[in-house]
């Protein structure tokens, strides 16, 4: 019985472990790539190149994507939502891996969610 205790207690503490490990955060582009879906081909293509950098964890290339939809305008509300969903959970794991992401990433992603609720960027 001890045994099996001692067993149970390792796989729970293996399991915490690697759920730890990474940052454990899906970053959800579903909303994204569902609104952009019948937008004119210029922002189709920002947006889909923007979920492609998302899922691969580039995400300069993301924020350049983004911001270049974004600046075009004409955003519906279920593009902006869309968006605003995929900037937060690149926030997220921005904060969470701050060696891998920089400042002026995490800047950045702040400063698109300002635009796409209609603010001035604060940085440059």
């Amino acid at each position: 019985m001890k045994q099996f205790s001692s067993i149970i207690t390792a796989a729970f503490v293996l399991s915490w472990l690697a759920i730890g490990c990474g940052t454990g955060i899906k970053i959800d582009t579903n909303k994204l790539e569902q609104s952009f879906q019948s937008a004119p081909p210029a922002a189709k293509t920002e947006a889909n190149k923007a979920v492609t950098a998302i899922k691969s964890g580039n995400f300069s290339a993301a924020v350049t994507s983004l911001k270049n939809v974004i600046s075009a305008g004409g955003l519906t509300e279920e593009q902006k939502d869309g968006i605003s969903t995929a900037l937060s959970g690149m926030q997220m794991v921005a904060a969470k891996d701050q060696s891998k992401y920089s400042l002026e990433v995490y800047t950045s992603l702040s400063d698109l969610m300002g635009l796409v609720e209609g603010k001035q960027a604060v940085t440059k």
